[in-house]
């Protein structure tokens, strides 16, 4: 379990951080040309990484190891971003008469660097003739290095308390003492502020709203210092008195993704993430919007039709929900399935009986399902799912080969889903009319949690 959550926390960082994930992409042709190049591990201080371009990687107590590895990667992957002759070497944080924010640290000597390096190296920061690349950029990149070799993360010379503005809902407000407990979790938002985390703490939307801070999305974490955590960043702006918030408003919701991937919370709130639905199957006429996406290989969606769409039916019946039914491609072998289905619906307009064959796919995905368990046959489901879509064929009493247009429509909203974060089934967007707050939901929730949430919406 504990691997996983360090790969998830990895991808979602390096998904979003864009300058990052670029220089933790191998250049193999770029390194195989640059042959003069080499590296130097050294005790000393910065003269040990001689009087031309270098690159320095500077590391703290017992991040030796780490240092080496940062060296490595960026001896293969910044050879054509500085020049031919760069030295890269290693030095020891306690030979140097300069405090640096974050160790490990990467400093740079160069006159010429390409255009991309440029844009993340601290001009206006010098140490002997050095300058550093920015302290968020360096923080999380040597973060992702360090879980992805199970070696000790970064430390940081500053201090911060991260301070959560929770959700309008009790469905989208941070367990605090849990986030607490959770060091890899708690281990990225260091990495995210280049801060050492001293303490969690809380605070409602009015509270927020009164020193200034501009709630995007909801729950929001910021962190509150005495120290300029803005300085030698472009990733971290101050935003009150003593606050500071990440600039990328991806960033904000990949911490949303993680705190829902992990437990934290169950729902979280973007301001203005209502979506499109026009052109898609949609039954009822409530107040209370939730747009579901997709799969019909996906079990836990299975499971939401028969575990919880008996009290989503309820709640339509009394005039309380709109349901919208959206695709989210995950597996491609039911792409057939989608396709035929929303053709269906483009032929008809008929949301109800499109629920009812929603309904029916995934009572033919559960008996395929459970045959497979028992024969383990991977073939089965191939062509079992060929199958189920000859079968639906003769339901609808239509070919694919009329329908290879509504590809691209299913095509669409799987981006959809995927551009908003959700990257799992199913998914979930809720908000109500009048309203300009979205709740996003990842995953599957029981039949009480869409109660709620719907009696917390028709109440505002």
């Amino acid at each position: 379990m504990a691997k996983k959550t360090y790969i998830l926390l990895a991808v979602l960082l390096i998904a979003v951080v864009s300058l990052v994930a670029i220089y933790y992409l191998p250049h193999k042709d770029e390194a195989s040309k640059n042959n003069t190049t080499t590296t130097f591990t050294g005790s000393s201080g910065l003269e040990a990484c001689g009087k031309g371009p270098a690159l320095a990687v500077v590391y703290g107590p017992g991040q030796e190891r780490l240092a080496e590895q940062l060296v490595k990667l960026l001896r293969n992957q910044l050879s054509s971003d500085l020049p031919a002759d760069t030295m890269y070497c290693s030095v020891s944080a306690d030979k140097l008469q300069a405090e640096l924010r974050v160790l490990p640290a990467i400093l740079i000597r160069a006159d010429n660097v390409s255009e991309r390096l440029a844009k993340i190296i601290s001009y206006d920061i010098d140490i002997k003739g050095f300058h550093p690349v920015r302290y968020d950029v360096v923080s999380v990149f040597a973060y992702q290095v360090a879980i992805n070799t199970a070696l000790p993360t970064p430390t940081y010379n500053v201090e911060a308390t991260l301070v959560v503005v929770q959700g309008s809902i009790p469905e989208t407000r941070v367990n605090i003492e849990r986030l607490k407990e959770n060091k890899r979790v708690m281990d990225m938002l260091a990495a995210l502020f280049a801060a050492k985390i001293k303490d969690v703490k809380e605070m409602s939307i009015e509270e927020a709203e009164a020193i200034g801070v501009n709630i995007d999305v909801r729950p929001m974490v910021v962190a509150y210092s005495q120290e300029d955590l803005a300085y030698g960043t472009e990733g971290i702006v101050r935003i009150a008195d003593n606050y500071y918030s990440l600039e990328d408003k991806d960033l904000k919701k990949t911490i949303l993704y993680v705190f829902t991937s992990q437990g934290l919370t169950r729902a979280f709130e973007i301001i203005n993430g209502a979506i499109d639905v026009s052109g898609h199957p949609s039954i009822g006429s409530g107040p209370v919007h939730i747009v579901i996406f997709e799969d019909f290989a996906c079990p836990y969606c299975a499971r939401f039709y028969r575990e919880v769409m008996p009290e989503i039916d309820k709640m339509i019946s009394d005039g309380k929900v709109t349901l919208h039914i959206m695709d989210l491609i995950v597996h491609r072998e039911v792409e057939k399935l989608h396709t035929l289905l929303y053709c269906y619906y483009n032929r008809t307009g008929d949301g109800e009986a499109y629920l009812g064959y929603v309904k029916k796919v995934y009572t033919w995905f559960e008996k395929l399902m459970s045959e497979y368990q028992q024969t383990s046959n991977t073939s089965l489901l191939t062509s079992g799912y060929e199958k189920l879509a000859r079968q639906l064929e003769q339901e609808l009493g239509i070919k694919y080969s009329e329908c290879e247009w509504a590809k691209q429509v299913v095509e669409k909203s799987t981006q959809e889903a995927l551009s908003r974060g959700l990257t799992g089934t199913p998914s979930f967007i809720i908000w109500r009319e009048g309203s300009n707050i979205a709740y996003y939901v990842i995953g599957f929730r029981d039949a009480n949690f869409f109660k709620t949430i719907v009696a917390s919406l028709l109440k505002q």
